[in-house]
């Protein structure tokens, strides 16, 4: 079965500039986590498929080009949404494979214009985030046979 399912790009964990603590990453990953598990169910119509093995592709939708090791980390909390969302029953590689690297399609940054506020210019750029970024998984899966049940 072929399903492809469009998720909130996660923040980059591999950045050495991005602020946190574990604590701070952890909730992070947890609201991400609902987020992209809701988003998945309503793009499924509430029937999610639970495959034994899957292999997927991924697009990152991203502000700028990324390097292959950060585009591959950028992988990982959508990943763990799809276990999460019950379509893997793990994220360990003979179950969950990523088939090849994923392609990165570049969306620029929003700028701050002059004379807008600090504020404007927060909104705008959510909003932008919003509609912008994101990742594309195509999965190809394989159901459980009524005998592996």
């Amino acid at each position: 079965m072929k399903l492809s399912l469009v998720l909130p790009l996660p923040p980059n964990m591999a950045n050495p500039r991005t602020p946190g603590a574990w604590r701070s990453w952890n909730s992070q990953k947890q609201r991400y986590t609902e987020k992209a598990v809701n988003q998945i169910r309503a793009q499924l119509g509430g029937h999610v498929p639970s495959f034994v093995r899957a292999v997927y592709t991924a697009e990152l939708y991203t502000a700028a080009k990324h390097d292959l090791v950060n585009r591959v980390t950028l992988l990982k909390w959508p990943e763990d949404a799809l276990v999460a969302a019950g379509i893997v029953p793990d994220d360990r590689e003979e179950i969950l494979r990523l088939d090849k690297l994923p392609v990165e399609h570049p969306q620029g940054y929003v700028r701050r214009r002059k004379a807008e506020s600090m504020g404007d210019w927060m909104k705008r750029r959510l909003q932008f985030h919003r509609e912008h970024y994101r990742v594309i998984l195509h999965i190809v899966g394989e159901e459980a046979t009524p005998d592996e049940n």
